[in-house]
């Protein structure tokens, strides 16, 4: 009775805890609790999420009188340290004193956002877990560079209800990033506070080009070119791509890694000055392209983001890492000094060129210049020109004409007829991410085109980029509404896109090449796409005599070589099998480990029909080539099969007759094995007591099932190993063989060596033995069976 009494008073204490924790963190505890989240309550009549936020919230911390979850926190915190909820006051020491936060600072303005959505019954099986003894409330605060952003929210069965709290600089101040604070600055209009920062020209020119409402139009971000930017346009007006094309402003004496700086004081730009902008230098529609409706810091903007100006185009910002600094561009201007503040709260940019309207998508511009016709014809071929014309974020590096008659004519011709090489080379000109000239400083750039090739990119002294080995930019920053265009002087042509006789004639594979031509195989092999081709090497082509085959033979021999399934070294597992192209005839895979390779990181060996693999994956088009060190030679038979039809195992087959390893051979339930075959000599080496004890077909199964090996293991396969690195299988009746090298040519296996090795088989392979593993009898402490024979007799094999 009194076990059961202290039993109720535990599961009282117990349900009362669980009540205080789910009243407490489910929002659910009483009114004198509810302020942690009393500012989620208090926010029913905002606008939805994606809306701006409301003006009357927009105040200083220090006029609003109203406490927000984190003051809250912070005060039970404070309690807590200081004795409050039963804590002991001496342990009040452990209360910390800290820097006040930057949000809780002055100049910081905070502003509230709701959404409310319905839950449907899917959403609320989902969040039941969390809602089953009242309302659920999470909330996460996330520090950027400029804001301190709190999301809360709250789960009930009825509805999720999210609100986001955001605190920033109010509008006249900035992030001093020195200090960790705002700093209220002295604001002036648009065309002062562009003077001042080196703008003045564009500024100047506004008046003309722009109506004074939009120029008086609040919480506006304003991209102005420095007067550098006017005067180096100027001077170089754009002929073609005229409303497309960014022309850069010179880097100066300020070094490029200076983009991304928010300082709080600015410096005029002390240039020479030249020429206004005036006249028709650019059209009104350009001018308005600088302008964005809403604030927005450069610190607070990612990568690839679209931001819309007033007249509904768009300004697509990038970030690069610099050698110190981000570097920032819009539509691939280089953003060289942030975050100005303005009048009527606007935020003003400082770009090293007029930035570009853009209206067209990359297909449109290539499709508009005659100068790209091989380019678009080619890209057309390789399904590629419909996805330039698509949303989306590309660096094409466009080819002229005149730059594709640079390839010989030989090349010309194969890229034209081969629509694999087509595919190859036209991916590796595109990159999937925009990819700015004006962003390219002192760092080289690797980076992957669509081909899966690496591409090398660095600027030249001369302010070009040299792209790959041999291409270098004529013109760049050629913008478009889906990436930008860089034009190259030369095709890039990796080794993976030149054609495959291409290949092989650089590869020094001359006698391969001669016997594709003498076959017909050359010209399908360069217009093929996703194969495999294992070529033998000439030593091995000269040794196999292939040159004296007549052309349906050779035909079946390089046909074996070839499978329509491209497979590359990193997808050879052991046991794999490749269709090659002569009907039913498969290719297998087998891999090793090189003795030691956990220490010294070797890759595993590999080979196909018992070739080594001694050059992996040379890509040309989209065919994987390996070069092997034999001529390969089909597996014409099964184990079983090859046991019967070859008198010289004669013996063997005697033996295996009526053995219940004969059916499982024979259904091929043991699956890819290596059959140690002894010879006619090696079962005449027998004694007449051993021939006699074989006679027991249970004694014979035993035995034989030593003389397989439950995986296939060629010759060249097994390494020169030695202590500790010997090499082990397993046999078919469960025991562990060493195996090591004797000879070039010679394998021992256990007791016995190999005499003749790797005979092909479609369910493995067999090597002929010099020996018979008979077991020997040792000491009756080892591993025995037992069993008793026909005679009665008991019969026990030892170290098996």
């Amino acid at each position: 009775m009194f076990l059961l009494k202290k039993l109720y008073f535990y599961l009282f204490i117990l349900v009362s805890f669980s009540s205080l924790i789910n009243a407490w963190f489910f929002n659910d505890f009483g009114n004198e609790h509810t302020d942690v989240f009393s500012a989620l309550n208090r926010f029913k009549d905002l606008e939805a999420l994606d809306s701006e936020p409301i003006p009357d919230t927009s105040l200083p911390l220090s006029e609003k009188n109203e406490p927000n979850k984190e003051e809250v926190a912070a005060d039970l915190l404070s309690t807590l340290l200081n004795g409050g909820l039963g804590l002991p006051h001496g342990l009040s020491f452990l209360k910390q004193v800290t820097r006040q936060p930057w949000w809780k600072g002055p100049e910081v303005c905070v502003s509230k956002v709701e959404q409310i959505v319905n839950n449907s019954q899917s959403d609320v099986a989902e969040k039941s877990p969390f809602i089953f003894l009242g309302n659920a409330a999470f909330s996460t605060c996330r520090n950027t560079l400029n804001k301190y952003i709190c999301t809360n929210k709250i789960y009930s069965r009825e509805e999720t209800k999210t609100t986001e709290v955001i605190y920033q600089c109010c509008s006249g101040a900035r992030k001093n990033h020195d200090t960790g604070y705002c700093e209220h600055v002295d604001i002036k209009p648009l065309d002062e506070t562009a003077k001042n920062l080196g703008s003045g020209e564009f500024a100047k020119a506004m008046d003309s080009y722009i109506k004074k409402s939009v120029l008086e139009t609040p919480n506006m971000t304003v991209f102005i070119p420095s007067d550098n930017a006017v005067n180096m346009y100027l001077q170089n007006l754009p002929t073609s791509y005229a409303n497309e094309r960014v022309i850069h402003a010179p880097a100066g004496n300020n070094s490029q890694d200076d983009s991304a700086e928010n300082e709080i004081t600015s410096t005029g730009d002390k240039t020479e000055k030249k020429p206004a902008l005036s006249g028709n230098a650019i059209t009104s529609e350009r001018a308005l392209n600088h302008f964005v409706p809403g604030i927005y810091n450069i610190h607070d903007l990612e990568n690839e983001e679209i931001l819309k100006t007033i007249d509904g185009l768009t300004i697509r910002i990038n970030m690069y890492h610099g050698e110190r600094k981000p570097l920032i561009t819009a539509n691939c201007a280089l953003v060289k000094s942030a975050n100005h503040p303005i009048e009527n709260g606007g935020m003003l940019h400082v770009t090293d060129a007029i930035l570009p309207q853009i209206t067209k998508s990359i297909k449109d511009i290539l499709k508009e210049n005659s100068e790209f016709k091989m380019f678009n014809q080619f890209a057309a071929d390789a399904d590629l020109l419909g996805k330039l014309g698509e949303p989306g974020n590309y660096t094409v590096f466009a080819v002229t004409d005149a730059a594709f008659n640079k390839l010989s004519e030989d090349m010309r011709s194969k890229l034209q007829k081969g629509k694999s090489c087509i595919t190859t080379l036209m991916k590796a000109h595109i990159i999937p991410r925009t990819l700015c000239g004006g962003a390219f400083g002192k760092l080289t750039v690797m980076t992957r085109s669509l081909s899966g090739n690496w591409l090398t990119i660095e600027k030249t002294i001369n302010n070009t980029l040299q792209v790959g080995r041999d291409s270098e930019t004529t013109t760049t920053d050629i913008v478009a509404s889906n990436g930008v265009i860089h034009v190259v002087d030369h095709p890039i042509v990796p080794k993976s896109a030149q054609p495959v006789t291409s290949l092989m004639a650089n590869k020094n594979h001359t006698m391969w090449l001669n016997l594709m031509k003498k076959a017909g195989f050359a010209e399908t092999a360069d217009e093929a796409m996703n194969r495999t081709i294992f070529v033998p090497s000439e030593e091995a082509i000269e040794k196999a005599k292939l040159d004296e085959l007549d052309d349906d033979k050779l035909k079946e021999v390089l046909s074996l070589h070839i499978s329509d399934k491209s497979v590359c070294s990193c997808q050879m597992k052991n046991n794999l099998m490749i269709p090659s192209l002569v009907p039913d005839e498969e290719l297998r895979v087998t891999t090793y480990e090189t003795s030691g390779a956990l220490f010294v990181g070797l890759d595993p060996k590999i080979m196909v029909q018992c070739a080594s693999i001694i050059e992996r994956d040379e890509k040309a088009c989209d065919t994987m080539v390996h070069e092997i060190d034999k001529v390969l030679t089909p597996a014409t038979d099964t184990i079983i099969g090859k046991i019967y039809n070859d008198p010289s195992l004669s013996k063997l087959k005697q033996l295996l007759m009526n053995t219940s390893l004969h059916d499982e051979l024979k259904n091929g339930s043991l699956g890819p094995i290596t059959l140690l075959a002894p010879t006619e000599n090696a079962f005449a080496n027998l004694t007449e007591e051993e021939w006699k004890s074989l006679e027991d077909k249970n004694v014979a199964d035993e035995l034989l099932r030593r003389h397989i090996v439950s995986d296939v293991v060629c010759c060249d396969g097994v390494g020169m190993s030695t202590w500790p690195f010997s090499e082990e299988v397993n046999t078919a009746n469960g025991f562990s063989m060493n195996v090591r090298r004797k000879s070039r040519n010679s394998v021992i296996f256990g007791e016995t060596t190999t005499e003749s090795c790797d005979h092909l088989t479609k369910d493995g392979l067999i090597h002929y033995v010099d020996k018979v593993m008979m077991p020997r009898p040792i000491s009756l402490k080892g591993s025995a069976v037992k069993y008793i024979d026909s005679n009665g007799a008991e019969v026990v094999l030892l170290g098996l």
